[in-house]
């Protein structure tokens, strides 16, 4: 599916994004300090990045359990209070049950998420762990199983970004904080390189789109007739964008609580129940010629070289 030109940084992730077939990710060998490519052994080439992922999917796989407890929390400080003060709050323990209503549809869509992660890559096993729905272990490079620990305050974190970057990139209601961001760049672009047909320069023209995130930005360039690629270095949004640009085709599929988290600074219990649908354009609606694809790396050392490039080939 992919042709990686000789000038490419060998050190990135690629994938392409196809109109009609879902993507696959191609892995390319880490270009490893002091060794060539080609010498690089199983362990050095993948069991780094074989334990990043498995930590990866383990964040997402305890979102659910991760969430229930900060609503547990919330549920044993209330106990604490005086019962005349309880009396005050009404509504406070209904609306803690809607809330675990709403962490419970984000789990499901953070499930489906995590699994469509499993076809990510070509030329790796890295993905080998993700038909497994226990990610309390870790292996090693000799196949030894080694308890994994729980996940970080930073990946969970990552983990409820994630969510929310849908609500900004993928949401009807995200579509004011996007024209904000996005328009002036495509405004720019098409008036540097104007084109009455996609065939005659648009064609000619290629984006790069460095943190791209959940790839909305590259996503429209794309649609415009660009030849278009994103860079992304957090595998928490790779695996995401790979969801919303492979696997998803139609509008307003998934209804998701962005802000089911947030327990302060809403101006209403409501606040932290609002909804969205997504996405709000069907990802695969590119033109049929559309050279749309990633790169997963960081954007310093993918594109060192002068005239560093990746090309698909479909």
């Amino acid at each position: 599916l992919l042709r990686v030109c000789p000038t490419v940084c060998s050190s990135c992730w690629v994938y392409t994004v196809l109109t009609r077939e879902p993507f696959l990710l191609h892995m390319a060998v880490p270009d490893l300090p002091g060794l060539n490519p080609a010498d690089a052994t199983e362990e050095h080439d993948t069991d780094e990045e074989k334990q990043h992922f498995q930590r990866v999917c383990k964040a997402f796989s305890y979102y659910r359990i991760f969430s229930l407890k900060r609503v547990a929390r919330a549920h044993e400080n209330f106990s604490c209070l005086p019962l005349r003060h309880q009396h005050l709050l009404e509504d406070f323990l209904p609306n803690l049950e809607r809330l675990k209503a709403a962490i419970d549809a984000n789990h499901q869509f953070v499930d489906r998420l995590m699994k469509s992660a499993a076809g990510m890559f070509v030329n790796s096993d890295v993905a080998d762990a993700l038909p497994r729905a226990d990610f309390s272990y870790i292996e090693d490079q000799n196949g030894v199983q080694l308890r994994a620990p729980f996940p970080s305050s930073f990946d969970m974190e990552k983990v409820k970004t994630t969510i929310k970057q849908f609500f900004r990139d993928w949401s009807a209601e995200g579509a004011a904080e996007r024209c904000q961001c996005y328009e002036p760049i495509l405004s720019e672009l098409k008036s540097l390189f104007p084109s009455p047909t996609l065939e005659e320069s648009c064609q000619s023209v290629s984006v790069l789109v460095p943190g791209s995130g959940l790839g909305r930005l590259a996503y429209e360039i794309a649609r415009l007739g660009y030849h278009c690629q994103g860079n992304e270095w957090s595998m928490f949004m790779l695996i995401a964008s790979h969801f919303i640009l492979n696997q998803v085709r139609g509008t307003n599929l998934y209804v998701i609580y962005p802000w089911v988290h947030n327990f302060s600074n809403n101006m209403s219990s409501g606040d932290q129940l609002r909804s969205c649908s997504i996405p709000d354009v069907d990802p695969h609606d590119l033109p049929p010629s559309a050279d749309f694809s990633m790169t997963a790396g960081d954007f310093s050392e993918v594109y060192q070289e002068p005239g560093t490039r990746i090309v698909s080939e479909l």
